[in-house]
């Protein structure tokens, strides 16, 4: 295959990842797709008794929750989603660059000038 074929092919891939995230990342956070779920934690629970000093034998033995789980989870999950995002665009901008880079002509012009060596220098004075 040629170069422009191949750089043609890594720049529509490129774009198409980033596409794909972009979409990925306006569905998100619409609620239409989830989220991916790194993190489960479970509810930050804290006992009656270790709220209040004395006798605690008539207060009720179940813990309270102090934080819901869904309150630490979701923001922590969403921002693993987003650092994915992330990273999955970069990748697609460097794949295009790559075939951005194989499709454009690179032209180098040379003038020729002469080499003055270091003999002919001192001859004209320089």
């Amino acid at each position: 295959m040629s170069e422009k074929i191949v750089g043609w092919l890594l720049m529509l891939l490129g774009l198409f990842i980033i596409l794909g995230v972009g979409y990925n990342a306006y569905s998100t956070f619409t609620g239409n797709s989830p989220h991916i779920t790194p993190f489960l934690f479970n509810d930050i629970l804290i006992s009656p008794a270790q709220l209040f000093q004395g006798d605690t034998s008539q207060l009720n033995a179940e813990p309270i929750p102090l934080v819901e789980a869904e309150m630490i989870n979701k923001p922590l999950n969403l921002t693993a989603h987003i650092f994915l995002l992330g990273f999955l665009a970069s990748l697609g901008s460097r794949i295009a660059i790559i075939g951005t880079q194989l499709v454009r002509t690179i032209n180098v012009d040379l003038k020729q000038t002469p080499v003055l060596s270091k003999n002919n220098r001192q001859q004209n004075g320089n």
